[in-house]
């Protein structure tokens, strides 16, 4: 996998998460309104209002940057009086987020010298305590990367070798060329 792909998916991974949280967040939200305010949540738990009504209800209690897909999302809670749900929808979504982050994970190191013992029991040290105690490593020696280390844990790469950044110190001078 080249670098440029190893990038795109640390960057959609990263998005990912970001979303997820952000509608979390919104979904939280809309929960403490309807422990909060009492008309809002006779409204939205009425069988008998209109499903527009309860979408507009919706859409005045989430904040205003609120993705249209969640104020769909809720809508549909709404309309099928299943909003009493959010608390566990919203624990089973952190649930399965914090499985996927508990699983163990292969941190990928690579070097262009093989490391010593007392070097790899720093870096395993910081890496874990960065990126949780569930990580095994496997090592290698790519005499390419000509000094530093590349380690790549999953979806994300650290790349401290220095042929990447004397490729950064390339495109630099190409630009102000």
């Amino acid at each position: 996998m080249t670098r440029r792909e190893k990038e795109v998916q640390a960057y959609a991974t990263a998005l990912l998460e970001a979303v997820v949280e952000e509608t979390l967040g919104v979904l939280q939200h809309v929960q403490q309104r309807l422990q909060e305010d009492d008309r809002v949540r006779e409204i939205l738990e009425d069988p008998g209002r209109d499903v527009a009504e309860k979408y507009r209800v919706l859409t005045e209690i989430v904040p205003g940057d609120t993705p249209e897909a969640v104020k769909k999302f809720l809508g549909l809670l709404a309309s099928r009086q299943d909003l009493g749900y959010l608390d566990e929808i919203v624990r089973h979504a952190r649930e399965v987020m914090a499985t996927r982050e508990e699983e163990e994970r292969v941190a990928e190191v690579t070097s262009a010298v093989p490391l010593t013992g007392d070097e790899r029991q720093q870096l395993e040290a910081k890496l874990r305590a960065r990126f949780g105690e569930n990580l095994t490593f496997a090592y290698k020696v790519d005499p390419d990367i000509l000094g530093g280390l590349v380690v790549r844990i999953g979806d994300t790469l650290l790349d401290y070798s220095l042929r990447s950044r004397l490729e950064e110190l390339r495109q630099r001078v190409q630009m102000l060329v």
